[in-house]
């Protein structure tokens, strides 16, 4: 387990590769977002099989290392993996990946209707669409479906039965649901791996690849965090709450947040506000998003907004951030900024079971000798000297006759090397992703088009045959031209 990051509480999204190792065992890497709002590896596992035993194992798994489940967990529509998410995580939301079943949508319409650029158009819009309360999604949805006639396609009546596993309207409730509606942070987490990973490697050297592949995520992350100490964003409304912001928010994240306040200062305006209960309501008039209510409560001190950013991303929404302003904050309310955003707040990275933490004192008296010592040479070679003779006192004596691979061995595990070889590399398995995909019936007509026709010496004609079909494909070519 080599990195471990708080926001495991909220979103996970879980996704099977097939092309990491010479076995074709199932990589499955558990993939959430850091403070930077970039991709964070969790853990990873190999399977062998893509069935409920072998997923309800691996959840397991994933949630004794973690002490708890994920809030919601991102998969895909595999019916073993659903089962296995219910048994094990009885208390996280799944949900299917939009990205997938929005894809199917042109090749499960009715041949007459895949051309009809405005059906699909409304589709998406329906579907994407957060604004919209759940209701309102399956009245504009069956409209559009009872519009065009496909109350009996078979596929679109089974995504709107599951419509609370997948379309975002159903997650408002979730706090964080924003973080994820797709698999593709997976999916470019894939890409990532595939630049350590192949599929020739064994076990062994699998890996060490996968460290390798580790090492540099926490590089990149170590950067982005030395980022945010020594720069400082370029304001654009330069007052008080995008100041704070800028402090406080790493460097990716308060480019988010710099958005909803430049919008909040020169898109918005309080339309209405009704202060005379306990409630004050404030209608915020949103030149691209229309109308927003914020309800603020000054005994507790607390904003919500119609439009739930908050709630979906953990960040404070340009309506609320309108309504700070008119009551004279000048910066975020403590209770608006969620650590998971914070500088300096993140992911702690584990090695041998030892947290890099525990580095820190020693690597502090260091730099502080370093100091010192700098631009003093008399002292500078006093320390070299000091080191070089506490190295040659405690430095293994198994690494000075290092002669015996059994003490190496020995030194590096902490066992001796075993004389009986109880562990063999795992048969190689069948996945359901290493088969060849049947095409469909479109896809087959896509590629007919799309190849190029040439010369049969026996018919003499430019076709998309040769003269060993000549006979079987002629009339279909003929009725092409």
């Amino acid at each position: 387990m080599p990195l471990v990051y708080k926001t495991i509480r909220y979103s996970v999204s879980f996704d099977a590769t097939y092309t990491t190792n010479r076995y074709s065992m199932i990589f499955v890497p558990f993939i959430g977002k850091d403070n930077h709002g970039g991709c964070v590896t969790f853990a990873a596992g190999l399977l062998t099989r893509e069935d409920v035993h072998s997923y309800s194992w691996i959840l397991k798994q994933f949630v004794d290392c973690m002490g708890h489940s994920p809030t919601m967990l991102i998969i895909d529509q595999d019916p073993a993996l659903k089962i296995a998410v219910e048994n094990v995580m009885p208390d996280t939301r799944h949900r299917f990946c939009m990205w997938h079943i929005m894809m199917k949508v042109a090749l499960k319409l009715p041949i007459s209707l895949r051309e009809n650029a405005d059906l699909t158009s409304r589709l998406y819009e329906v579907a994407w669409s957060e604004l919209d309360e759940p209701r309102e999604f399956e009245e504009k949805w069956l409209g559009v479906i009872n519009e065009y006639g496909l109350a009996d396609n078979s596929w679109f009546s089974d995504m709107f039965s599951k419509r609370k596993y997948w379309i975002p309207q159903y997650f408002r409730d979730l706090r964080m649901s924003g973080l994820f509606r797709t698999t593709s942070m997976s999916e470019s987490e894939n890409s990532f791996f595939r630049k350590y990973l192949n599929r020739n490697s064994n076990l062994a050297s699998f890996y060490i690849h996968y460290e390798s592949a580790m090492q540099a995520q926490r590089h990149s992350y170590k950067q982005l965090c030395m980022t945010d100490q020594t720069t400082t964003p370029k304001l654009k409304t330069h007052t008080h709450i995008e100041q704070h912001a800028s402090r406080t928010y790493t460097t990716k994240i308060f480019l988010d947040v710099q958005i909803e306040i430049s919008e909040a200062f020169n898109r918005c305006r309080i339309k209405s506000m009704d202060t005379a209960h306990e409630d004050h309501m404030y209608a915020v008039d949103d030149r691209s998003n229309g109308v927003s209510n914020v309800a603020y409560n000054m005994v507790a001190d607390t904003f919500i907004c119609s439009c739930k950013l908050f709630v979906k991303k953990g960040l404070v929404c340009r309506h609320m951030f309108v309504v700070m302003h008119n009551i004279g904050l000048k910066a975020i309310p403590e209770k608006y900024i969620l650590d998971r955003w914070r500088q300096n707040v993140g992911a702690h990275f584990i090695s041998n079971g030892q947290t890099q933490a525990s580095n820190k004192p020693l690597m502090s008296e260091v730099f502080r000798c370093i100091a010192i010592a700098d631009g003093n040479e008399e002292i500078s070679t006093s320390l070299i000297a000091e080191l070089k003779k506490w190295a040659n006192a405690n430095e293994p004596r198994s690494l000075n006759s290092a002669n015996s691979k059994e003490r190496i061995f020995q030194m590096f595990y902490g066992s001796k090397l075993s004389t009986e070889i109880t562990i063999h590399p795992p048969d190689p398995v069948k996945t359901k992703g290493s088969g060849k995909r049947l095409k469909s019936t479109s896809e087959k007509e896509l590629q007919k088009a799309k190849k190029s026709k040439r010369l049969c010496r026996k018919c003499g004609l430019r076709v998309r045959h040769d003269s060993r079909n000549c006979g079987k494909v002629i009339e279909e070519d003929s009725e092409d031209e």
